[in-house]
């Protein structure tokens, strides 16, 4: 409650007088301050009218777009709707980010092949490495025995080369999609539809397809493997993750992409080669890669190679490599234990269920008195001396 001036300053004189009052109060000028009140005053309901104008004209505004809840309400609304919006920035932004993962790594699944690419070239470059080394020279060798692996080595070629299987390739592929979509007809075989739909033929066409680029023809358009992969309807349950493992997955990749040795045996590939040839292909083979290390066993060489190689090549390989291993030979060709001036010979003897042993010489016996190894030798492997002299009297031996 407001006091008039003059009464206001009859009671701090009053309150002054008083023998308790040890600090005197100030006399105000309390006309000024009530004018200085009264102005405000004016001027706050001068401001109070223009808002009411102002929000009357909102309103107004307001009912012009059909708007006829009231101030506050809306203003409540506006709060939630900010708050929603709000939350959906901040969702977009976590999706934004996302995204951009998502497109790091899909970049980085492109260059996997890549890095896939040049594994497997660096294979092919090993296998042509090894076999180079296998021609130079041993300097832990001696000039014998150089010779003797180059010669073994004279007619062997081998060469490093990236295979690329596109049976494989599609057949594995045909397991990770909806072959509905792919259902041969009385035009094209699945393998056709496959083929033109994914067009890999061969390495590079692999890689590009890995790499992302848009090599798939679906609907007469030109679509990258990322694009593929969100066409749900080219998927079973499985959906695109086994398609994915197929084709980035090492163990699944190299079952239709990898390096592999190419031999070729006096310049013919060795599936083009006679089972005879083949035989003397894989012996020279062994004996090159490991010719002066653990013993060499051979059972029955005569039943693959051909007796114009024993003679000519394979005989006079034993002889030459038997000074620097053992070599084991179970056979019934007399050339490869005579020829080849074994030095020790065991017979073996099989006399119903009883299997006996009788080891000697070569230069052990005499044939005509059919006594000692070299009777046996004669026996089993000429048909004794009669057989061996009546084909030395045919072929004009005297």
């Amino acid at each position: 409650m407001l006091h008039s001036a003059p009464a206001t300053a009859e009671r701090i004189t009053d309150y002054n007088n008083l023998n308790e009052a040890k600090f005197k109060i100030s006399h105000l000028e309390a006309e000024k301050a009530l004018l200085d009140l009264a102005k405000n005053i004016e001027s706050a309901n001068q401001e109070t009218e223009k808002l009411k104008l102002l929000n009357d004209e909102i309103k107004a505004d307001f009912v012009k777009q059909g708007i006829n809840q009231d101030i506050s309400s809306l203003l409540s609304k506006v709060n939630e709707y900010q708050y929603a919006i709000d939350q959906a920035d901040q969702k977009l932004t976590e999706i934004n980010e996302h995204a951009e993962r998502y497109h790091s790594l899909v970049k980085r699944r492109g260059e996997l092949s890549t890095k896939y690419d040049l594994y497997v070239e660096q294979n092919r470059i090993n296998i042509d490495a090894a076999f180079g080394a296998l021609q130079q020279t041993n300097s832990d060798w001696s000039e014998e025995q150089n010779k003797i692996v180059q010669d073994i080595l004279k007619n062997i070629n081998i060469t490093g080369d990236i295979k690329f299987d596109a049976e494989k390739f599609y057949s594995g592929l045909e397991q990770c999609i909806n072959r509905g979509k792919f259902r041969a007809s009385a035009e094209k075989t699945t393998r056709q539809k496959l083929e033109e739909t994914f067009n890999v033929s061969d390495k590079n066409s692999l890689m590009q397809l890995l790499a992302g680029q848009k090599i798939i023809s679906i609907d007469n358009e030109q679509k990258s493997l990322e694009d593929f992969f969100w066409m749900n309807e080219y998927f079973n349950q499985g959906g695109r993750y086994e398609l994915v493992n197929y084709l980035f997955s090492p163990i699944s990749i190299k079952k239709y992409l990898y390096a592999s040795a190419q031999f070729t045996y006096k310049g013919r590939p060795v599936n083009k080669l006679s089972v005879g040839q083949r035989g003397t292909f894989y012996v020279c083979l062994k004996l090159a890669t490991d010719p002066f290390g653990s013993p060499f066993v051979f059972d029955q060489p005569e039943d693959d190679l051909d007796n114009e190689f024993i003679v000519s090549e394979l005989v006079p390989l034993f002889k030459s490599i038997k000074k620097y291993r053992q070599v084991i030979i179970v056979t019934h060709n007399a050339n490869l234990v005579v020829n080849s001036d074994a030095e020790q010979i065991i017979v073996a003897n099989n006399d119903g269920e009883t299997i006996s042993y009788e080891c000697g010489a070569l230069e052990d016996g005499n044939v005509r008195n059919n006594d000692g190894i070299k009777s046996m030798v004669c026996r089993i492997l000429e048909g004794g001396h009669t057989a061996f002299e009546s084909r030395e009297k045919k072929y004009g031996i005297f």
